[in-house]
């Protein structure tokens, strides 16, 4: 083991002292020196003529000849110039440890606060800022005009240029003190650490050392603070109590000025115990300290014993008999032998446990093990006692093994249960109104439906029936129910996703919870007392292990046809097909394609070039595999790399598409061509499980090639299955939460928290580096390894390793900020960057972050953290939306495509992108949605948006009647979308002017201070000729609460089709609110909208209100 011991420049406890010197100003340039009142040049005055020579070197200058300040604009100056930048030039490389400013003025806010530094050396030059010199502090500068204000650096700089960025001045902090149209400053000046004497050594007097009981490398860090004169060390050597258990490794025999070095020792600690006392002691050529003694101790606690404090002898099945398991026990002491004095069990099952066999000793850091033995007595359930080992380690005498064992089920694997949950929620699965708010999962292992109305939850054993199921929830056989422990003020709150939601919470720190029965006095399913101390994004719950995940066509051979007509239908792709003598069967494997060149050479089974190449754009492939018990798969994936698209059926149903176009022919072209870097997706196909049978199974892939001409083409996939677990039902923190689905991977202890992370500069240049840190705790094992993953654009990966040494630009050494570094040499302009961070413990448990659980269904969250880098040449007067995607294609259809977004500084990854529009916008208009949880910020007016529309400029070449039409309708004194004209680019390249559209959703409604709660409605194109409110048979989308209950819309076509036009005449006045609806059809006139007689509108009925209905504005492209 290796022990650092770092010496700070201005450590209190040195060996040495130094005095204070200011560097002069060569010169000295402003940015605004074009218009400054003052110029710049008048603060190179210095000592005795700007300040005084001596302490506290108050300001002895003033006013036109002493200070700086630049013109005024008329109002704040920050709101209207940049930020003025001074540059310094210190004549040559100078030292420097502090830095000194004394204020503008006392008389007004002129004066300059907050500031900025970068610096750079002679090497470097002017233009070279922050080049070799990364370090670069901010600080506020005082308001006095009179007194000195200094501000140390952490670290000493060596450097002759220095620029100084004011980014704030005092307006509008100094009470009515009048001014801030200016920046000013009234002197300033650089300090450095000059030695009395040279050379001139600095090491800590005292080091206090931690000692494990191992044989450990100590560094010791010497210094010559000197300017002309090298250190040199001679004769080190031990001298003390403990001095036989140091040696000298390495010390260096010469320090040049201004530089450092270590003495490396090295600690033996055989034999030795307690407090550990010795001196190095050398001599130097600093006259003032020719001999030093630098005091060495610490404390050895040894022996020391080392066991884990939980042993699981296992999982046994019912009725099994007598079971024995070793653990390991060490003496991590290098000294002293750990002698074992007695071991025996206590606990409600200590009969059912045996220590069969235990060492008396142990040697120094040597290891054995304890052999315990389980007779179950032939009883089933949970096992538990606890082993107390005792020992002659005198700070642990007496050690604590908690066993445990399972024989059997630890619960029912029969009706309703509580199958997982989470106290927890920080970014894992978000409610239907974007929040984190705690869930529990129920599943029901049948058999059959179970009806849960008057059914409980409840988190008190004193109040059972605390919340209650509403009639109507059925939970099928083998099906999941999701209920958010949120805590609302009412019992029967659905969100707009359809989830119930109880009036409690969940307690991270473990508590009571249970399922009731609906007699409200039997628990179907709990956790009593209470369920252990939960942690972040780690949910807890029900798990067995013996699953596994195989490839399902790891054997299997492709069987080839390549079409030359539509004879076959979609008859091939159905395992009762049997294909003739024209299908090619080489049984050579899965892959399928061919290549001009060799880039897919390693992919390709069967080459089908010469019946493909310049003669057909399709292939049919037949895929068949196995299964004994299709039953047992749980989960199902393809993976399948692909160029350019293809259509996937299992046994005859269609499971996923991709880059291919609808309704598909044996002559087929996909829509556009693939990356061919990028062209491995895996989909994940589970919801076809059922599809799956006893036998032989068919996976059908019609590959699909951009033209008969194309130079490649490939189809080359892998069905993933994962098998359910048989082992015992058993109850922990699960590896990878998965509510509403089945829990898979088995249990794991959660590994670190990942607390925040964050990356500087915000929009990197392409010649600077990203710097990344993250905060990480750990939960129940020490932090281990920590790792950065990055990927620029949607390029291979890269994993850099993230360090909490105060090397690698890590700022401070273990305090738990891990630092990483992605090189500049990674990217290029305008390059999107991305990166996650895993962590692990000392046992190996893991952490994500972000956590990305759900990665193909409807709860996706971000993928990555990550930027855009700048590209001076893009430039535009309108704000710049840039997004990223796989599959541009996609993205313009109605299936869509996953994407990254980067927009006023802020990264959105891992969004869902589609076609949205009809007519007039066709395929160029898109819909973005943003992940729940991380909301889109386009302003201060719409600061969180779940989704927002981008649209062409549809049958308007001047981009403005759809702003217009809205904005009409919001002139009117209605409520109606907000729109924005934005530069969009793609990839890193141009993509159109895009017109961003509000979307009228729950967020929408909180804008405007209504319910979300209540009922809004969409209207869209009717599939009858009927007028649009002649029945609720067709065009009605209801947009919140229970999507499936429209009785209110009923009202409403009802009440509008009364027999009379004195009964329609009431309905209208007692039910609509008549002020906004003429303001609505006065607007729609105006702007002359007949786009909307039967479609594109929304109505908003306020449930919980006042109760009337409202019609909003909806698609004004055609306006």
């Amino acid at each position: 083991m290796r022990l650092s011991i770092a010496i700070a420049i201005f450590f209190s406890g040195l060996l040495a002292v130094h005095a204070v010197n200011f560097h002069p100003i060569s010169s000295i340039t402003s940015s605004t020196s074009g218009s400054d009142l003052y110029p710049v040049g008048n603060l190179i005055q210095g000592a005795g003529s700007g300040y005084s020579t001596s302490e506290p070197h108050n300001s002895i200058g003033g006013g036109s000849s002493h200070t700086w300040v630049t013109n005024a604009p008329g109002a704040d100056y920050f709101a209207l110039l940049p930020d003025p930048v001074l540059l310094l030039d210190l004549g040559a490389d100078r030292s420097l440890s502090e830095i000194s400013t004394w204020g503008y003025a006392n008389s007004n806010t002129n004066g300059g606060k907050d500031f900025t530094l970068r610096f750079a050396t002679s090497a470097d030059g002017p233009g070279g800022l922050a080049t070799s010199i990364t370090y670069t502090p901010s600080f506020d500068a005082a308001f006095s005009a009179d007194t000195r204000d200094s501000h140390s650096f952490s670290q000493t700089v060596i450097a002759r240029y220095v620029e100084l960025v004011f980014t704030d001045n005092w307006k509008n902090l100094q009470g009515g003190t009048p001014g801030g149209d200016r920046v000013g400053l009234g002197e300033i000046a650089f300090e450095d650490s000059v030695p009395p004497i040279d050379p001139l050594l600095q090491i800590e007097s005292s080091l206090n050392l931690t000692l494990d009981g191992s044989v450990q490398t100590i560094d010791i860090t010497v210094a010559n603070l000197g300017a002309t004169q090298n250190l040199t060390l001679s004769t080190p050597r031990f001298s003390g109590t403990n001095s036989a258990a140091f040696s000298l490794l390495s010390s260096p025999a010469s320090i040049s000025p201004g530089n450092g070095g270590n003495i490396q020792i090295s600690f033996n600690p055989t034999g030795l115990s307690a407090n550990i006392s010795a001196s190095l002691d050398f001599t130097t050529n600093d006259t003032s300290q020719p001999s030093v003694s630098v005091a060495l101790s610490g404390f050895i606690h040894d022996p020391r014993i080392s066991v884990a404090g939980f042993f699981d002898i296992g999982f046994y099945p019912s009725g099994s008999g007598t079971q024995s398991k070793q653990f390991t026990i060490q003496n991590i002491g290098g000294g002293q032998t750990l002698n074992i004095t007695g071991t025996s069990i206590t606990g409600g099952n200590a009969a059912n446990f045996t220590v069969t066999s235990s060492p008396s000793s142990i040697t120094p850091l040597g290891n054995d093990t304890i052999t315990i033995q389980l007779d179950p007595m032939g009883s089933d359930g949970i096992f538990s006692a606890q082993l107390e080992i005792t020992s002659n380690d005198a700070l642990n005498p007496s050690s604590i093994v908690n066993l445990n064992a399972l024989v059997g089920d630890a619960i029912p694997n029969s009706g309703v249960r509580i199958n997982e949950f989470m106290a927890n929620n920080s970014s894992t699965f978000n409610d239907g109104d974007g929040s984190s708010s705690d869930w529990i999962e129920l599943y029901n292992a049948g058999p059959g439906p179970v009806d849960l109305g008057g059914w409980y939850l409840t988190d008190s054993s004193s109040n059972l029936n605390k919340w209650e199921f509403p009639g109507g929830t059925t939970l099928a056989e083998d099906a999941y129910l999701i209920v958010f422990a949120s805590g609302q003020n009412v019992d029967d709150y659905v969100d707009g996703s359809g989830y119930l939601h109880t009036n409690f919470k969940l307690t991270t720190g473990g508590e009571y919870l249970a399922l009731v029965m609906p007699d409200g006095t039997a628990p179907k399913s709990e956790f009593t007392p209470s369920y252990p101390s939960q942690f972040s994004d780690v949910s807890y719950g029900t798990y067995s292990d013996g699953g596994s995940t195989t490839n399902l066509i790891a054997s299997s051979d492709a069987e080839v046809l390549i079409p030359d007509d539509g004879s076959l239908g979609l008859t091939w792709t159905f395992p009762g097909f049997t294909p003739d003598a024209s299908w090619l069967t080489p049984n050579l494997g899965t892959g399928v394609g061919f290549d001009n060149g060799s880039g897919y050479d390693s992919y390709i089974d069967v080459d089908v070039q010469d019946d493909m190449y310049q003669a057909r754009s399709t292939a049919y492939i037949r895929i068949p595999f196995t299964l004994a018990d299709a039953s047992e798969i749980s989960t199902l994936a393809l993976s399948i790399r692909y160029d350019d698209g293809f259509y996937a059926y299992l046994n005859g149903d269609e499971i996923t598409s991709r880059n291919a176009p609808a309704n598909p022919t044996w002559d087929s072209t996909t829509p556009s061509n693939i990356d061919e870097n990028n062209n491995l997706e895996t989909i994940d196909v589970s919801a076809f499980t059922s599809r799956l049978q006893n036998g032989q199974n068919i996976l059908a892939i019609h590959g699909i090639n951009r033209s008969t001409g194309s130079s490649d083409f490939l189809a080359d996939p892998e069905l993933t299955g994962t098998t359910t677990s048989t082992g015992p039902l058993l109850l922990g923190f699960l590896q990878t939460a998965t509510p509403g689905a089945a829990n898979t991977g088995g249990a794991t202890n959660p590994g670190p928290e990942i607390v925040t992370i964050t990356h500087a500069p915000t929009q990197p240049a392409e010649n600077e580096n990203i710097v990344v840190t993250a905060t990480i705790l750990p939960r129940l094992v020490a932090v281990g390894q920590v790792q950065l993953t990055y990927r620029v654009q949607y390029g291979a990966s890269t994993n850099v390793t993230m360090v909490d040494d105060g090397t690698g630009g890590d700022a401070i050494a273990n305090d738990s900020i891990f630092t990483a570094t992605i090189p500049a040499s990674a990217y290029g302009n305008e390059d999107m960057v991305r990166w996650f961070v895993t962590a692990k413990d000392a046992a190996n448990n893991p952490s994500r972050a972000p956590a990305f659980l759900d990665q193909t269904g409807t709860n996706q969250s971000p993928e990555y953290f990550g930027t855009v880098t700048t590209d001076p040449s893009v430039t535009s007067d309108m704000p710049i939306l840039q997004w990223f995607t796989q599959s541009e294609s996609a993205s313009h259809t109605r299936s869509g495509a996953r994407a990254s977004v980067y927009f006023l500084g802020r990264f959105y990854d891992n969004i869902f992108i589609r076609q949205r529009g009809g007519a007039t916008n066709g395929s160029i208009s898109q819909k973005f949605d943003f992940n729940k949880g991380d909301s889109f910020y386009v302003n201060e007016e719409m600061s969180s948006v779940g989704e927002i529309n981008m649209n062409a400029n549809g049958a308007d070449s001047t981009y403005i009647r759809q702003a217009m039409g809205f904005d009409t309708h919001r002139l009117a004194g209605n409520e109606s979308c907000l729109t924005y004209l934005w530069q969009m680019r793609v990839n890193g390249g141009s993509d159109r002017v895009g017109v961003a559209i509000e979307q009228v959703d729950g967020d929408f409604m909180d804008r405007y201070g209504y319910d979300r709660d209540g009922d809004l409605y969409k209207f869209v194109q009717r599939s009858n000729l009927n007028p649009v409110f002649f029945d609720t048979i067709t065009g009605i989308e209801k947009k919140t609460g229970d999507l499936s209950n429209i009785d209110s819309a009923a009202d409403l076509v009802a009440g509008l089709n009364l027999g009379t036009s004195a009964a329609r005449r009431q309905w209208v006045i007692d039910n609509l609110d008549l002020p906004q609806i003429v303001n609505y059809l006065a607007a729609r006139s105006i702007i002359q909208d007949a786009d909307d007689l039967r479609k594109n509108f929304y109505m908003y009925f306020d449930a919980r209100g006042d109760c009337r209905w409202r019609m909003l504005p909806w698609d004004k492209d055609f306006t």
